[in-house]
């Protein structure tokens, strides 16, 4: 017994226990036994990044070497197939926090089987009673069956020792208010990026920084800072409603989570020009590729407009990839930067996307850019990562 208690998450006890995880007993029993797993990969949540659950197939983790079994990496778990009733366990006792008197079968019912039914995922967030954050999506795949990604999300790092370029965090500690934009692909630390960008002015300065996100993936601890942190589905009914909503309370600095739609769109460029440091991220391929959505989402119509906002508020876009350090001990974020040059500014105005694409497409850094090549070749000549892998990143830059 392990003693893991439904309606928190279950290893406090275990924090406190200085045996070594491969001494660890854990238990065997449908109600706690995925619960138990969990914790014991969050001993390593320095190189692990993802959980993939999914009923009928044991439990996987995502870490910088790959995909693997917990019992790949020597995990001291009893090797089992995921079943229903272990996410529904797992989920209703620890996840949802609903009623203890309230069963696993019930709360399935009543809070998982009317979003399924609209075809929707389910997104929640916890805090582990250690640093990390806990982001789940439950879904179903395979024709009905029901899968789970837990995100591990640990405190932001120090934001300068992201990796950011010097002349964007110059500006950003010097008080810049505009539109950053942060894109990259799935999993590449944009929120984290964005965080320790808040996590900065909320020690070294005095404001309100509103947040709007599904789900909220990071409590802020205020320190000098106030903070109002709103998930939509919870607190707000969409991204859209959420940024208009910041705009009236008097916000120092928005985060918004993801532009997905025109609303989302229009309210993150026009809070750019609001007199607020506005911080958006977003999945995107490339840097002109960003620019060219975002302003496609607005409308045809509205895009000549939209274009002159941009332009006017624009104060950078970085697209960020997460590489796996060559000893495996986590990863190395590496990023292209865009700067707001009046070279910038005019290919935006004009929405001279082909000029945006020339800027872009540079080896080495110029006033307008700055490449990500540059930091890889860095990280190569300091072994920070491996040689061919600095190819491959590069390889796959040229194709994009």
């Amino acid at each position: 017994d392990c003693g893991i208690n439904a309606g928190s998450f279950p290893y406090p006890q275990l924090c406190e226990v200085t045996m070594s995880v491969v001494e660890m007993s854990v238990p065997d029993n449908k109600r706690s036994r995925l619960a138990a797993a969990i914790m014991n990969t969050l001993q390593f949540a320095g190189r692990i990044t993802d959980l993939l659950i999914q009923e009928g197939a044991p439990v996987k983790v995502k870490t910088t070497s790959g995909i693997h079994t917990l019992e790949e990496l020597n995990l001291p778990v009893h090797n089992f197939i995921v079943t229903l009733e272990d996410i529904q366990n797992f989920f209703s006792s620890y996840v949802q926090s609903g009623s203890v008197a309230k069963s696993a079968t019930e709360t399935w019912e009543t809070v998982v089987m009317p979003e399924f039914a609209k075809k929707r995922p389910i997104n929640r967030s916890i805090k582990t009673p250690g640093k990390e954050y806990l982001r789940f999506t439950l879904l179903q795949q395979g024709r009905g069956r029901v899968a789970m990604v837990i995100r591990v999300t640990t405190p932001p790092p120090e934001l300068d020792k992201l990796g950011l370029d010097q002349a964007l965090v110059t500006k950003l500690k010097a008080g810049v208010r505009g539109l950053l934009i942060i894109t990259g692909p799935t999993a590449s630390g944009k929120t984290a990026t964005a965080l320790s960008i808040l996590e900065w002015l909320n020690h070294h300065s005095s404001g309100h920084i509103v947040t709007v996100e599904d789900p909220i993936e990071y409590i802020m601890e205020p320190v000098h800072c106030a903070f109002t942190q709103r998930e939509v589905g919870f607190d707000v009914a969409t991204f859209g409603d959420g940024l208009r909503d910041a705009l009236r309370q008097a916000p120092d600095c928005i985060l918004a989570s993801e532009i997905r739609d025109r609303e989302t769109a229009e309210a993150a460029i026009y809070g750019g020009e609001a007199g607020a440091l506005m911080i958006v991220t977003t999945h995107g391929t490339s840097i002109a590729g960003t620019l060219r959505k975002m302003v496609a989402l607005t409308g045809d119509g509205a895009s000549t407009a939209m274009r002159g906002v941009l332009a006017g508020s624009l104060i950078g876009v970085v697209r960020q990839e997460l590489v796996p350090r060559k000893d495996e001990s986590g990863f190395i974020m590496v990023c292209d930067t865009l700067r707001d040059t009046d070279n910038v500014r005019r290919a935006l105005e004009r929405g001279d996307w082909h000029a945006l694409e020339g800027i872009c497409n540079v080896a080495t850094p110029s006033a307008d850019f700055s490449p990500l090549s540059a930091t890889v070749n860095r990280l190569v000549a300091d072994r920070s990562i491996g040689l061919e892998q600095g190819q491959a990143i590069l390889a796959a830059q040229n194709r994009r």
